[in-house]
């Protein structure tokens, strides 16, 4: 299963369960981190993803528009917004990105905003990778997606609040360096999420299923 909280919801029905969370092959860390180093003056933020209300596309837009020293660059397929409805002076549409693309993308900003309220939100992809790129990450507490990092690795804010979102950029305006610490700390967490290791995990448990039956 992929959740943890899947495991508890179906813990009374068997005891033969297994969590196998979303799984990417991992590229290597490669965060720059030019806004605590001082290379630019502002704040780069990313949106990657389906650009959507539930995903948080709005909150995201109202939190850059309210501080001055961010830039936040948006990339993925409209879904249910157009691009007046979000982009303004501090918010740029790039359009939609290759998978191939991601990694290095990533390298190019300070931190992932990820606001998502979408009722379907399980273990994301994008936050898997952005923790294997070391990229720092602001998500919503939103169903499981605290149980992939603790909180002084990812930085997590309750979903549909534009308010703690301004407040924890602001937080990092005012405290840079606490990016390296958090890229460090995401990269080293990202190794549960490994391809590898989470296929072998899988294999493993074929194998061993395999051998229960025989016996």
């Amino acid at each position: 299963m992929q959740t943890k909280e899947m495991m508890r919801a179906f813990s009374s029905f068997s005891n033969n369960l297994h969590w196998f969370p979303t799984a990417r092959r991992n590229y290597g860390a490669n965060y720059r981190g030019g806004f605590a180093n001082g290379e630019y003056s502002k704040l780069r933020c990313l949106f990657l993803g389906h650009v959507s209300k539930a995903k948080g596309i709005m909150v995201a837009a109202q939190a850059a528009n309210t501080i001055p020293n961010i830039v936040l660059d948006v990339y993925g397929p409209l879904i249910d917004v157009d691009t007046e409805d979000f982009v303004n002076e501090s918010v740029e549409y790039r359009g939609i990105v290759e998978p191939n693309e991601v990694h290095e993308i990533f390298a190019a900003y300070d931190v992932l905003l990820f606001p998502t309220s979408h009722p379907g939100e399980g273990y994301s992809g994008t936050l898997v990778e952005a923790a294997m790129a070391g990229l720092p990450i602001i998500a919503s507490r939103w169903q499981s997606l605290p149980e992939m990092f603790a909180d002084d690795e990812a930085i997590f804010i309750d979903a549909v609040c534009v308010d703690q979102l301004v407040a924890a950029l602001r937080a990092i305006i005012d405290r840079p360096e606490d990016l390296h610490a958090r890229s460090h700390r995401l990269v080293e967490r990202s190794k549960i999420f490994d391809a590898d290791r989470v296929f072998g995990d899988f294999l493993a448990a074929c194998r061993k299923l395999t051998l229960n039956k025989r016996t």
